[in-house]
């Protein structure tokens, strides 16, 4: 893996072992930082993007329009379309059932590459594998013992949102926002 190579990984480690570059960190007893890998497994949209057809004019314009439209007229509610990958939702399992024996004092940072929580069907999220997110939050909410805050970027703006008892905060350059 060129990445690990880059990054002077041991080749004997356990990221080396394995498929994606997910990872956790404890950087004290309370907080522990958990990296999620949204690319390694992850399908293909429902719509396939056409955002990345460099000879194509206005292709991310392209891209955002067809995703808008997909969810407009109710399109891929029932995708089952993967974002990790069975091996990575083992080890998400296995870390925040971790946490759990670390006390309810413990924050999980879960870090994911592209946003959890938005509605904006314009913005490539986990909202376009409507299965996976289900499972996610259902995960990150099955185990509240644990508190826990998302961290994501890849819009190009800044965000907060909030469903029941997760926050998600976007954070992809701060000098715009959706709102005000």
């Amino acid at each position: 893996n060129a990445y690990l190579d880059f990054m002077n990984e041991p080749k004997d480690s356990v990221r080396g072992k394995r498929k994606g570059l997910y990872s956790s960190y404890v950087l004290d007893p309370n907080v522990k930082i958990i990296f999620l890998d949204t690319r390694y497994h992850r399908d293909d949209h429902y719509v396939p993007s056409v955002g990345g057809i460099k000879k194509l004019p206005l292709s991310p314009l392209i891209a955002a329009f067809s995703r808008l439209m997909v969810k407009l007229l109710g399109q891929g509610s029932n995708y089952e379309g993967e974002v990790l990958g069975e091996e990575q939702w083992e080890w998400l399992e296995d870390e925040l059932e971790e946490s759990k024996k670390a006390g309810p004092e413990r924050v999980n940072v879960i870090v994911s590459s592209i946003q959890v929580l938005t509605t904006n069907p314009l913005v490539e999220s986990w909202g376009h594998f409507p299965k996976e997110k289900r499972r996610l939050l259902e995960l990150i909410g099955g185990k509240s013992e644990n508190r826990v805050l998302l961290l994501s970027g890849d819009v190009h703006h800044a965000e907060f949102s909030k469903v029941g008892d997760i926050l998600e905060v976007t954070s992809s350059g701060l000098t715009h926002s959706c709102s005000r």
